[in-house]
């Protein structure tokens, strides 16, 4: 019991600090030189426009609360006067530690501790390999943790992005002009659903032939034949018929996928694109999946691929993004819908070994 114990809480430290760590370094203060701050913010300040000291003042206090914003989401909200979105995003906190607790639990309930470190297993090599999560129990419950994770990230990431677009408006009258409207949380998890979004030559041909490459690790056609031969088939822990299972897998990849790819669209094509440009973007993109050869049954070889192949992803998303205007809405689209297609497709092909859904399976990114 003592080990359990022990267990749970570094492993819950080391995840939860992780992911703040992640979050916060990925996305940078803006930070502009004096000489960009307008008579704007004096008019805001005190209706003068020739206030350089109050100038000055707004501008470390504005920087302050962006720093502030960083570890306690929704504060710039709160304090900038939309409180109602500002304690939505205060809530990121409490639901990624909801979601830790879950995730850990789930991970000792299916004998975590018999795995095995820097492994080699089906001829793929893993960081992190346990036998439990072969056929694990409890599945809803991963899922559930990976929900609420994403969620949190979600909220967490919106938070930064509006906090930095007012940033932006409030000493450069001309910011909306040169990047368009700042998107609203509604604008953002639709993006995959508009038809403008969709319907136009950045999605297609490219969506086909990103998700034919997110599944070359797949088997035959076959395999996709015989999954629907199969009297049942077992999803989250519920056996249901074939169909049912592939329309549970879909509406489970979905509300995954609308809460991941959103995250990272805003963490990497919006600011950090048009600060850093599209190298440094695209390559920190990649990076940061790979990570997930750290998740356990994971293997270093998928990881890699998914590491270039969403480089490469990146570099497409940065160009048409910064064609479009910087508005990233087209790239959320393409993002979501491979997404889905890459998740639904590894469950179908492997129904009995898929143990939870991921933006880290796979092949997946």
């Amino acid at each position: 019991m003592y080990k359990k114990s022990y267990f749970f809480i570094m492993f819950f430290i080391l995840f939860s600090t992780g992911i703040f760590a992640q979050n916060v370094f990925r996305t940078p203060i803006p930070v502009l030189p004096e000489s960009d701050f307008t008579p704007v913010i004096s008019k805001v300040a005190d209706g003068s426009e020739d206030a350089d000291s109050t100038d000055l003042s707004l501008q470390s206090q504005l920087k302050k609360d962006l720093a502030i914003n960083q570890f306690l989401p929704g504060y710039w909200q709160i304090k900038h006067g939309n409180k109602a979105e500002g304690i939505a995003e205060m809530f990121s906190w409490p639901l990624m530690i909801v979601g830790n607790i879950l995730l850990v639990d789930y991970l000792i309930d299916n004998d975590i501790f018999d795995s095995e470190f820097y492994t080699e297993s089906n001829n793929y090599h893993y960081c992190w390999y346990s036998e439990g999560l072969e056929n694990p129990s409890n599945k809803w419950e991963m899922y559930s943790a990976l929900v609420l994770s994403s969620g949190a990230s979600f909220l967490y990431s919106y938070s930064l992005y509006s906090a930095e677009e007012d940033y932006y408006n409030m000493v450069d009258p001309n910011y909306s002009k040169q990047y368009g409207e700042t998107l609203s949380i509604g604008d953002v998890l639709a993006a995959p659903w508009q038809p403008e979004n969709l319907l136009n030559f950045d999605f297609f041909p490219v969506y086909p032939l990103f998700a034919m490459l997110g599944t070359m690790d797949s088997s035959s056609f076959q395999d996709i034949v015989d999954y629907f031969k199969r009297d049942s088939v077992s999803i989250l822990g519920a056996d249901v018929h074939p169909v049912a299972g592939l329309a549970m897998a879909l509406s489970a990849s979905m509300l995954l996928a609308n809460l991941s790819t959103t995250t990272e669209e805003l963490t990497f094509r919006s600011h950090l694109l048009r600060e850093k440009g599209i190298h440094l973007s695209s390559i920190t993109f990649g990076a940061v999946h790979l990570a997930n050869m750290t998740l356990p049954n994971t293997s270093v070889e998928s990881t890699i691929f998914q590491a270039l192949f969403a480089t490469l992803f990146g570099y497409y998303a940065g160009y048409k993004t910064q064609e479009n205007g910087y508005d990233f809405r087209r790239m959320i689209a393409l993002h979501f819908w491979h997404n889905v297609t890459v998740m639904t497709l590894d469950y179908i092909l492997n129904p009995d070994e898929a143990y939870y859904f991921t933006i880290g399976a796979e092949f997946s990114f």
